[in-house]
């Protein structure tokens, strides 16, 4: 149950990720920084299984993971799909990562959806990589904003997500666009039939509702030739006040901003909190 949108700029990239998850799962642990055989890397930790479902490297790869809940679950002994992400966070090209994913015995795993964003990724230039493992084959798949995965309804989910993501990018693809999409709502009839923003509850809106899931954090990734910048919230985007409000250890402003300087630069990999 997630959303994710991205965008291409002249120098770079940048992602939007939405994680929703069951009530009762315990918090995410925000970004934590990691080093795998000398790759420095950011993502956020899902207690429960060690893994991650996004990451960034200091090379400037961004892996992306969603459950593909409509895929055949493998019979054999299964290893959290999370910790792929933190295998493949070492890899300095999109393709090398893929590469290593071919290695990987993916019977070990429930079905997923990957997307991989290459350090050299611009408007001009690459395209966002995808693959599906679906519990008995991983095919390629092209990616297209935005992406959606979800165990209920799932097909009126996306058709919804889609239809509002093309609303609210139609003056263009733009950050505030981006980010309002993933705080948006459904859009409810009233009594006098205009249009108003539902209370939230909802399982259709990149802002998902549920009485026993709902959107847990929200992820936005930017890189540049210089910079990589990794920002955090805990809980969702929604300013609806009638909206359940996670709050993260009393921290009323739980977000966490991370910044890699690229090995590719002189200057060393540096991480500020």
């Amino acid at each position: 149950m997630c959303t994710a949108t991205w965008m291409l700029t002249s120098s770079g990239y940048q992602i939007y990720f939405n994680r929703d998850e069951q009530k009762g799962r315990p918090e995410a642990l925000p970004p934590t920084r990691f080093d795998n055989t000398g790759t420095e890397f950011v993502m956020p930790v899902d207690p429960v299984g060690g893994g991650s479902w996004i990451a960034m490297n200091e090379h400037g790869l961004s892996l992306c993971l969603l459950n593909f809940y409509q895929g055949k679950m493998p019979q054999k002994p299964l290893i959290s799909r999370g910790l792929l992400i933190k295998q493949l966070a070492n890899c300095q090209t999109a393709h090398e990562a893929l590469a290593t994913l071919d290695t990987v015995p993916l019977l070990h795993y429930a079905p997923f959806s990957l997307m991989l964003f290459d350090p050299a990724l611009t408007q001009s230039h690459g395209e966002v990589l995808g693959v599906c493992w679906n519990g008995i084959s991983l095919s390629t798949i092209t990616p297209q904003a935005p992406m959606v995965s979800s165990g209920v309804d799932l097909h009126n989910v996306t058709a919804y997500r889609q239809g509002e993501y093309l609303r609210y990018i139609e003056q263009g693809v733009t950050a505030e666009s981006l980010r309002a999409f993933h705080a948006s709502h459904v859009l409810m009839r009233d009594e006098s039939l205009a249009f108003k923003r539902n209370a939230c509850h909802s399982h259709l809106s990149a802002c998902m509702h549920r009485d026993d899931a709902h959107t847990v954090s929200f992820t936005h990734i930017e890189v540049t030739p210089q910079l990589l910048t990794m920002n955090y919230h805990a809980g969702s985007l929604c300013a609806d006040e009638s909206c359940e409000k996670r709050k993260i250890n009393g921290n009323k402003n739980p977000t966490s901003s991370f910044l890699l300087v690229r090995k590719m630069i002189t200057a060393p990999a540096e991480l500020i909190i």
